[in-house]
């Protein structure tokens, strides 16, 4: 995997298991040619749950059996649409992703709608896991997202990274609902914390819990703490930012040196001095200067996604392979106050590929796949 392009991992608290990475990946059946286009079929799931609602984790273990018999469709390019399918090849593994749109299907086929992302998304998968190993050409839900964005209207080789965090965007702006935020609702009367950890558990639940919150935003959703130390008079200002998607820059020097993950997220995390365009306005002593900076973690959400930043500014490809553990732990990198800190443990799902063509490794030129592993059985495939 030496040419991964961005890197997808779902928590192990809902008790899934990684494979091993050395475990052969398999191919798809490729006996059956048979091409479905995703538009032909409007049927819906029949909805029989009207009891109160489960939570994904409960559902997912009573209904077991039946979600192994969801079946998985390989998806056709059409011109420049690796890219597109190499991401929709991924998504239809989501566990999480899925079982919601099982759970959920007739409310979200019902939205009026006609261009929603979530809606088009999910009739596509209805169609996939109706046509296991079948071919199937989403032309549908190609216009539909041309249609929410002119970006994706052609055939234009464009980049996956871009088109993945437009597709988490739009599932999380669709299915809002209101709610009421009430600051400080994870801390009981009784702790004893001191105002910068109170301050820290109530940010921490912020991302979860705001005014147009989607079910989905705690599947893809997460938000990193940021602080700024005053060069001059050593004041902190505490920022903090959601995330959908987690770009971590490749800290080598050659391309023949290996390196891990957690060599990434140090890199990442580590204290470090802006540099002269960033300089800050310190509100304390009024001197604009170079702060210093780190970042933490708040929370991260269940489906955790790390972009690899593998082009330098001069647009050359770092090549470098990156090492995974069988686990990963960010327990390391969460604000210690932070109530999420123990549930930061993820396995490997997933991996978008950028092949490169060329001697230069051009950023504009390539081909994208994916080696995804299976979430019912666990083997890894390409």
């Amino acid at each position: 995997m030496s040419e991964n392009a961005r890197e997808l991992h779902e928590s192990d608290s809902d008790n899934r298991h990684r494979a091993d990475e050395s475990d052969n990946r398999h191919r798809a059946d490729e006996s059956d040619n048979k091409h479905i286009s995703d538009g032909s079929d409007n049927k819906h799931i029949p909805n029989n749950r009207h009891k109160p609602v489960e939570s994904d984790k409960e559902y997912n273990k009573r209904n077991s059996e039946k979600f192994k018999q969801l079946g998985a469709a390989r998806f056709a390019n059409e011109g420049n649409w690796c890219y597109f399918n190499s991401i929709n090849h991924i998504l239809q593994q989501l566990y999480p992703l899925v079982t919601y749109m099982v759970l959920n299907y007739k409310k979200i086929i019902d939205d009026p709608n006609d261009y929603s992302i979530i809606k088009a998304l999910s009739e596509l998968l209805k169609k996939s896991f109706d046509n296991d190993k079948k071919i199937i050409t989403p032309r549908r839900f190609k216009m539909i997202c041309g249609k929410v964005d002119d970006t994706w209207n052609d055939n234009n080789h464009q980049d996956s990274h871009e088109y993945l965090n437009f597709i988490i965007t739009k599932m999380n702006e669709n299915p809002g609902i209101k709610c009421k935020f009430i600051p400080g609702f994870d801390i009981k009367p009784s702790e004893n914390i001191g105002l910068e950890e109170s301050f820290d558990k109530i940010i921490g639940g912020l991302n979860k819990n705001h005014f147009e919150q989607s079910k989905l935003t705690n599947k893809f959703s997460g938000l990193l703490g940021y602080n700024y130390i005053c060069a001059v008079c050593g004041k902190i200002t505490k920022n903090y930012d959601p995330f959908n998607i987690i770009s971590v820059p490749i800290p080598v020097k050659n391309n023949k040196d290996n390196i891990s993950i957690y060599d990434c997220l140090d890199n990442m995390t580590k204290k470090s001095q802006l540099d002269k365009k960033n300089k800050r306005y310190c509100g304390l002593c009024g001197v604009e200067n170079q702060s210093y900076s780190s970042c933490q973690f708040q929370n991260t959400p269940q489906v955790l996604i790390i972009h690899l930043i593998r082009f330098r500014n001069n647009l050359k490809k770092i090549k470098n392979n990156v090492e995974y553990p069988k686990i990963l732990d960010l327990s390391k990198y969460f604000n210690p106050h932070s109530p999420d800190k123990n549930k930061s443990k993820y396995n490997l799902i997933g991996v978008n590929i950028h092949q490169s063509i060329g001697r230069d490794s051009n950023i504009n030129l390539g081909h994208y796949t994916s080696i995804v592993k299976d979430k019912n059985n666990g083997k890894w495939f390409l």
